[in-house]
């Protein structure tokens, strides 16, 4: 089956812009957490029109969190899982990455 190359193009685009929404995502969580240690997530964000939601946000050890957000534009899904050891005094990230649906 053949792609065109505009067809690439925009599945190329939107496969981005969910890559960004989703860190940004990411981002707000992290903020959160910083503000509230007993943020829990379960939110959705509008960015411009594209969704994002942050999914969960759990406890990592005794200072540590898990925080998983998603951003989704038509049929492209990116996830992303967030590590941190610690959040407060200083927020420590030790893993950060797009992880399978």
């Amino acid at each position: 089956m053949a792609v065109s190359q505009g067809g690439f193009i925009i599945s190329h685009n939107k496969s981005v812009k969910n890559y960004y929404a989703a860190n940004a995502c990411a981002n707000y969580a992290i903020l959160q957490v910083q503000k509230n240690m007993d943020y829990s997530g379960n939110e959705e964000i509008d960015l411009e029109g594209i969704k994002c939601r942050v999914e969960s946000v759990t406890a990592l050890g005794e200072k540590g969190k898990t925080i998983i957000v998603s951003s989704q534009q038509g049929q492209q899904l990116k996830k992303i899982k967030i590590e941190l050891d610690q959040v407060k005094p200083v927020t420590i990230v030790k893993s950060w990455g797009e992880v399978s649906n």
